[in-house]
């Protein structure tokens, strides 16, 4: 899985390609410990490039949530799709952790 973040207008986007399993749920979670508190208030998974999540993954992005929550920050998901938003709705993570078409949309409606 490749793993990305980066700053743009006041919002941290975590870029993920590839699938979101075991072995890139641990590689995730070591990299959200490595953030620090990050100086942007809303963190974006942007998840459009995920074919494939399991349990471990779902593990990693409620890790990610609860570790930024912590700091006072906001966690979304952005473009999940296919089997990635079916297990999400399954578990009803999308109800904790909300999840948006697009960065355009998360900025329309979340007024960044």
């Amino acid at each position: 899985m490749d793993i990305q973040f980066r700053s743009e207008d006041g919002l941290l986007v975590c870029t993920l390609v590839g699938q979101l399993e075991s072995e890139s749920a641990i590689q995730l979670n070591q990299q959200f410990t490595d953030l620090g508190e990050p100086e942007e208030d809303i963190c974006a998974i942007e998840m459009s490039g995920v074919s494939f999540i399991d349990s471990s993954g779902i593990g990693a992005l409620v890790y990610a949530f609860k570790q930024l929550k912590a700091l006072g920050k906001k966690v979304v998901l952005v473009g999940a799709s296919d089997q990635p938003a079916e297990i999400l709705s399954f578990l009803r993570v999308d109800k904790v952790i909300r999840n948006y078409p697009s960065i355009a949309e998360l900025r329309s409606q979340e007024k960044i």
